[in-house]
């Protein structure tokens, strides 16, 4: 076929090439489904070629290989995970190993405060080393022995609401306000030494929540919360009776389910609190040596 054949063979019934601007719009609106008139100058598509068998039986192992490997895939990410390869096994197996390092660190700490006290007795003595061994009582810095009380508080075993409220997370539960509010009512009552689940309260304690966990001085304490307060057990116990702690652990109790008691104690230990860095010192009138 000549070349100005060809030309004549793509020119339509109205005088336009195929890829005319106004050809092209002619062809969509008179057959808009019909692309192959568009893409072949108005020529049909050729028809498609039909896979062999052997071309039929390669799609069909190739389907059969995915829908295993993607089944495979549903069965083990479903599968649970148990023992040393559960990530909570393994990440509460590290923090128990950090408890224990922190457990041996203080450990070791409270043998070198001892040894410090000695060595502070055996140079001030007298008068200085009675004044210094108030001072640590007041302070937090020695162990105190000696009668008082103890309030313990517990979680409820149910969760408990009134009628016509709905249960949320964490009603259940102790939370550091109620830890507070006790701790500052023995205060008030008159208690020489606090602490609680064998952490000291001192001035500079710190009680607050992290998660579900109350802290102490940043140590995370577990329920029953046993606080003690060294004092005058008679005068304790009946000034935390009257406090306002008592009557919110009372309605604390009736709605929520929160357990808590009070008994006294005639031997009862309240430890020295860590000892932090030196921030002051001031020499008193006549030792300026």
């Amino acid at each position: 076929m000549s070349e100005s054949e060809k030309k004549r063979s793509h020119i339509t019934a109205h005088g336009e090439t195929s890829y005319s601007p106004s050809s092209l719009l002619r062809a969509l609106t008179a057959n808009p489904l019909d692309y192959s008139q568009l893409r072949n100058g108005g020529e049909e598509d050729p028809p498609m070629r039909e896979l062999g068998t052997v071309g039929k039986a390669g799609v069909a192992v190739l389907a059969v290989a995915l829908g295993f490997m993607v089944s495979a895939s549903a069965v083990a990410l479903r599968k649970p995970v148990t023992g040393a390869d559960n990530p909570r096994t393994y990440l509460s197996k590290q923090l128990e190993q950090r408890r224990q390092d922190v457990d041996a660190l203080v450990a070791l700490n409270q043998q070198r405060q001892e040894k410090v006290s000695q060595l502070q007795g055996q140079v001030l003595g007298g008068g200085t080393g009675a004044e210094l061994s108030r001072n640590e009582e007041i302070t937090g810095a020695t162990d105190l022995t000696g009668e008082g009380i103890v309030v313990q508080l517990q979680d409820s075993q149910g969760q408990r609401t009134l009628p016509g409220q709905t249960a949320t997370a964490g009603t259940n539960r102790v939370r550091d306000t109620e830890v507070q509010l006790v701790v500052n009512a023995l205060w008030h009552g008159g208690a020489e030494a606090i602490s609680v689940n064998g952490q000291r309260v001192t001035a500079r304690t710190a009680i607050r929540t992290a998660g579900d966990s109350i802290l102490v001085d940043f140590r995370p304490l577990s329920p029953p919360y046993e606080i003690t307060a060294i004092g005058d057990p008679d005068r304790l116990y009946n000034s935390f009776a009257k406090s306002s702690a008592a009557t919110e652990l009372r309605q604390l109790g009736a709605q929520y389910g929160i357990g808590w008691n009070v008994a006294k104690g005639s031997k009862l230990i309240v430890p020295k609190a860590p000892i932090g860095p030196l921030r002051h010192v001031r020499l008193k009138e006549g030792n300026q040596e």
